[in-house]
C-alpha cells in the first residue's frame, strides 16, 4: 500500500505528484494543505 493509499484511508485528501515541478504546481493552487511528504531524490530541478 502506497503513502497516498494509508493517508486516504484515514480519512484524509491527499494529493500525488511525480517531480517536484508538480508539487509546487498542486502546492501553489490548493493553499490548504497542512502537510508534505516528500521522497529524498526529488526528479526536477529544485532550487528555493
Amino acid at each position: 500500500m502506497m503513502t497516498v493509499d494509508l493517508v486516504e484511508a484515514a480519512g484524509f485528501e491527499a494529493f500525488e505528484a511525480g517531480n517536484a515541478s508538480e508539487a509546487i504546481v498542486i502546492l501553489e493552487a490548493t493553499p490548504g494543505i497542512r502537510i508534505l511528504f516528500t521522497d529524498i531524490d526529488i526528479p526536477a530541478a529544485w532550487t528555493a
